[in-house]
């Protein structure tokens, strides 16, 4: 709903009232006014009282945010959401090559004639210990991105 939304409308009680802002700042603005009863209506004339909409009240606890804003903000997010998962499937492209090149390399290193020769096998081995801890790191780096990912999205819908 938050994505959606620009503006929610509480109904009940007989009455509504238009709060200029998404599902999150609705529920912030209720928090608010169930934490300071009728604070507000002490500093306001007397007819506007505690029963006044919500658009009639001006709001001097939560800071208004416009529906461009908001729409600016979340296109920022999802921007970002984008990124990460882009950079998450370059990095997973890239462990998947180097986990391909560390099999090649046992498997050549396992051949007999690579075996019974010495410098020839430690060349290999040199480069399959490089190609392993190339793929160790790629794997470090996935999972902080994937955290990253994880976080940025509950954060989202959170």
């Amino acid at each position: 709903m938050e994505a959606l939304s620009t503006k929610t409308l509480e109904l009940g009680g007989g009455r509504h009232r238009l709060f200029y802002g998404g599902y999150g700042y609705y529920l912030d603005r209720i928090n608010n006014e169930e934490g300071q009863a009728c604070e507000a209506s002490q500093r306001l004339p007397p007819a506007s009282g505690c029963d006044a909409p919500a658009s009639e009240v001006p709001s001097r606890s939560a800071p208004r945010v416009s529906a461009a804003e908001l729409r600016e903000q979340e296109k920022q997010r999802q921007a970002l959401i984008r990124r990460l998962r882009r950079q998450e499937e370059e990095i997973l492209k890239s462990l998947e090559t180097l986990e391909a090149e560390k099999i090649r390399l046992e498997t050549e290193l396992s051949k007999p004639g690579v075996y019974s020769n010495g410098e020839k096998a430690r060349a290999i081995k040199a480069e399959l210990d490089k190609t392993t801890a190339a793929a160790a790191a790629k794997l470090t780096e996935w999972e902080e991105k994937a955290a990253e990912l994880e976080k940025t999205s509950a954060s989202i819908s959170g």
